[in-house]
């Protein structure tokens, strides 16, 4: 049977090219665990910077208001400033259900689950408007829609039927009871209702008409209306069928529509005199003709008549075509200010497309809300899509496939995750009163505290670089702290049995005694990893620390190459190859000598490596894969948020958690 180490040096000796870096960088591995992999498998990035989608959007000269699952934020579109508005401004309530802009009044109305308030936009305050009566029983405005009346009032569609209020707070009730969807005024005052029942429309007088089959009209429920280049409505939904129809109101009749090839329609903006279209794959936009609509081009779209109640429409006005635009993945909402059209992402932010030179170019509005702060990564997963995430910054954030949300913190401040090898999943967070590390542990759905188990520091306020457990089940912390003026120092390192509710620190600093309890381990050591139960290995600024069994402590200081650099993050494999992280490059260790070979030289802030023996590196221009024979590259053209990686961590099912100063990517090969 083939050994590993056998196996180890087979991959690297099949390429010629790479043959003499192999032997300097390999040597002889210890153990016998796999080979480095050379995958041949495509890996999925899917980039995150935001917990959850951006469902509303509003274009209001100076700004742009974007609503996601909690909270408004207003961007100053000159600068790319933003401002969260919360309830510390006026705002009625934490989630933005619906909003709508009064170009006439300069208002901004906002439906939130506390409210409807109207927010001045030259003045940049809310006003408060009275809730409505209990009568009317509106105490929930999930799924309303809304638009200005135009006498500066607000019409509310509602699933108990349509209301008016105006800017006093005197609501009314109309004559239409039953759910809508979907609301739209016209220039003249018109008012268009997507109603349970289809189309209706309310005259400026007050009067309804039913617009349905009799009208031209085959929709059986409304999605969304919006205004078509001439000012008119357009209304977008489904037919009894369950088949997507768009209708247009030309005259006194509909005119209704199917797209080719099918494509959903998930919102519409008027782009100066053009209709631009957001589907799931691109952006289109639709202009008249005078002759009509022409054949489908490649990668284009049109609109082919549907016969209603035995009259079949005329050909659609309208040419559909590609803008070209570069439409981000998960793109669900729309609106467009002068030329620039801004959508809205799952989890991106929002993208702004600014048309010039023929092409258009994208830039992004984004809160990073999930890095803000970060100074470390920490990732421990129970399922795929069931994975906890700590950054060092007051935020923690619960993964679930869908989105993240964000975690209650234990304590006063939840430090980091970790995952015990058989599963279980660790917390360490900072004590109530911010004097110790207390351990939790996750049970069912709740985070426990494992009581008489605790980190201190004396004198300090105590914080942690990393969290990792040893495949004795043993948790490993560096430990370090923050002093009276902020300033973080280290204190060395903490082993955590958990079981016996034990805690040994190792550490020793220049000039320190050395604990005869405690290894001599330097202070300073911020990354650990682990060689079966026979080596621990940590990166500090001395060098690379080895630590055998018996605790005997071996700095390796400047390996070969690495001029005298700090060493940034350390590896292990389970061959038993050590890979340091400098800012020159990659150094290794095949348990007898140093080597830095040329194609790993390349600035490197952390390194980790993967179940298959793949060893990844968190650069400066982006995520980089060593397969053992070729380094393979992902940046922004791949999906990367930004090249500048910062550190990356490896869950127990492969998955490479990437962070950057702009969000999370998860890469998956």
């Amino acid at each position: 049977m083939q050994s590993g180490s056998e196996r180890f040096l087979q991959v690297w000796l099949r390429l010629a090219a790479v043959a003499a870096v192999a032997v300097a960088v390999l040597g002889c591995p210890r153990g016998t665990g796999s080979k480095i992999s050379r995958s041949k498998q495509r890996v999925l990035v899917h980039s995150y910077s935001e917990p959850s989608p951006v469902r509303i959007l509003v274009a209001a000269p100076p700004y742009l208001f974007s609503a996601s699952e909690r909270g408004l934020v207003r961007w100053e579109l000159d600068t790319g400033d933003n401002l969260q508005l919360s309830a510390e401004h006026g705002l009625p309530g934490d989630r933005v259900e619906a909003m709508t802009y009064d170009v006439g009044r300069g208002w901004l109305w906002v439906a939130t689950d506390g409210g409807v308030t109207g927010y001045d936009i030259d003045g940049g305050t809310f006003i408060e408007l009275k809730s409505p009566p209990s009568a009317l029983k509106l105490d929930n405005f999930a799924g309303i829609s809304m638009a200005p009346a135009i006498d500066g009032g607000l019409w509310l569609g509602h699933r108990r039927g349509l209301y008016y209020t105006d800017i006093e707070g005197n609501w009314k009730a109309t004559k239409i009871r039953e759910p809508v969807n979907a609301v739209f005024r016209t220039r003249n005052g018109d008012l268009w209702i997507g109603a349970e029942s289809g189309l209706i429309v309310r005259r400026s007088d007050g009067q309804t008409e039913h617009w349905g089959s009799e009208k031209g009209c085959d929709l059986e429920t409304i999605r969304f209306i919006a205004s078509t280049p001439s000012g008119g409505p357009m209304a977008v939904g489904e037919d009894s069928s369950g088949e997507q129809r768009i209708v247009f109101v030309l005259g006194d009749s509909c005119a209704t529509y199917r797209t080719s090839p099918n494509q959903q329609w998930l919102g519409a903006a008027l782009r100066r005199d053009e209709l631009v279209i957001l589907t799931p794959r691109r952006l289109y936009s639709a202009n008249t003709t005078s002759n009509g609509a022409r054949s489908l081009s490649r990668d284009g779209m049109r609109l082919v008549p549907v016969e209603v109640n035995a009259t079949k429409p005329p050909r659609s006005p309208y040419v559909f075509r590609p803008t070209g635009a570069p439409l981000p993945k998960g793109s669900q909402s729309i609106t467009a200010l002068g030329d620039d059209v801004f959508v809205g992402t799952g989890f991106l932010g929002t993208a702004r497309l600014s048309y010039g030179d023929e092409k258009f170019r994208i830039e992004w509005l984004r809160q990073s809300v999930l890095v803000a702060g970060a100074r470390t990564l920490s990732v421990a997963c129970s399922d795929r899509d069931d994975c906890y995430i700590a950054t060092g910054a007051p935020a923690v954030w619960h993964f679930t496939g869908d989105g993240f949300d964000r975690e209650q913190a234990l304590g006063s401040y939840t430090l980091a995750f970790a995952r015990k090898p058989g599963g279980d999943l660790y917390a360490a967070a900072r004590s109530d009163n911010e004097q110790r590390i207390e351990i939790y542990r996750l049970t069912g759905d709740r985070w426990r505290k494992i009581q008489r188990l605790s980190i201190e520091v004396p004198d300090n306020v105590p914080d942690l670089s990393f969290a990792r457990f040893a495949q004795d089940g043993s948790l490993w912390l560096g430990v370090r702290y923050r002093d009276q003026d902020g300033e973080i120092g280290p204190f060395g390192i903490a082993v955590v049995d958990v079981r016996a509710r034990r805690v040994d620190y190792h550490r020793v600093a220049a000039g320190d005694n050395i604990d005869a309890a405690g290894w001599p381990i330097p202070v300073d050591a911020d990354d650990a990893s682990f060689l079966d139960e026979e080596e621990v290995w940590f990166a500090a600024s001395e060098g690379a620390v080895q630590v055998d069994r018996d605790g005997e402590v071996t700095i390796h200081q400047d390996p070969e190459g690495t001029e005298g650099d700090m060493v940034r993050g350390v590896a292990v494999s389970s061959g038993g190859i050590v890979f340091a992280a400098t800012r020159s490059g990659v150094a290794t260790y095949n348990g007898e000598e140093w080597a830095f070979p040329k194609v790993l030289r390349r600035r490197v802030n952390d390194v980790e490596v993967d179940p298959d023996g793949r060893l990844w590196m968190a650069t400066d221009r982006g995520v980089t894969m060593f397969d053992g024979a070729r380094v393979h590259r992902l940046d922004v053209r791949r999906g990367l948020l930004e090249n500048q990686i910062d550190q990356i961590a490896i869950d127990h099912f492969g998955r490479v958690w990437a962070r950057s100063s702009k969000g999370f990517t998860l890469i998956t090969p």
